[in-house]
């Protein structure tokens, strides 16, 4: 089971993998903005919705199975990502 902030964690489960990732990220890339995108709320958190993607895509082109995008859907989804990406280095930088 996954028990702190600085591990150890159950790399069995999605949330062990991630908390693995993002620490092995902060530890190697010094100041880095690490951002996780979430469609589903998670059960610690108030932001996010319980909700599949489809009212995002409005197609099941883009979304076959209504929560996982193709490659479609990831084209629509790049653009909003980098958006709110550049908006993360810019924020960085001016606190700088």
């Amino acid at each position: 089971m996954t028990e702190g902030l600085d591990g150890p964690f159950d790399t069995l489960i999605f949330a062990g993998g991630l908390e693995t990732f993002i620490q092995y990220a902060k530890s190697h890339c010094g100041d880095a903005v690490i951002g996780f995108i979430a469609n589903f709320r998670l059960p610690a958190s108030s932001i996010g919705r319980l909700s599949d993607m489809s009212e995002d895509f409005g197609t099941a082109e883009c979304l076959p199975d209504h929560i996982h995008p193709n490659s479609k859907g990831y084209n629509l989804l790049a653009p909003v990502i980098g958006d709110w990406m550049q908006a993360l280095a810019i924020a960085s930088a001016e606190q700088t």
